[in-house]
């Protein structure tokens, strides 16, 4: 595996070999609701270029969950921009953390297959 992409926020990690993409969401707290577009700008080429594999969203490492609003406004553009993918599976800690992100997938008019036990994720994307 290797890693194509880091900030302070995320890392993107292809295994060309198995097709997947890993995508992992780092403890840093983004610094305000303005610079989301920012920090998911810099890290969308990266993903853009794996589109068709599988992807595994990793989100167990993030800050704690938000529910506000106005964070939910800020990252929705970025929940849409993720169906590029042949196949994806998001990664929670807890869950609290797979209810939030089922709600925000329906919200969203879209299936989202969310897991708090890795190997269930990576056996659901074909991974033995």
């Amino acid at each position: 595996m290797a890693e194509t992409f880091r900030n302070d926020y995320f890392s993107v990690d292809v295994d060309r070999a198995r097709g997947l993409v890993t995508l992992t969401r780092s403890a840093a707290p983004f610094p305000s609701l303005e610079a989301i577009a920012r920090i998911y700008g810099e890290v969308e080429p990266a993903l853009a270029r794996e589109t068709g594999l599988k992807l595994l969203f990793d989100l167990r490492q993030g800050p704690p969950g938000r529910n506000d609003p106005e964070f939910e406004r800020a990252i929705e553009r970025w929940r849409k921009k993720l169906s590029g993918f042949s196949r994806q599976a998001i990664l929670v800690r807890s869950m609290a953390g797979k209810l939030q992100v089922q709600r925000l997938a329906k919200q969203d008019d879209r299936a989202a297959h969310v897991f708090t036990d890795e190997r269930e994720a990576l056996r659901y994307l074909g991974e033995p």
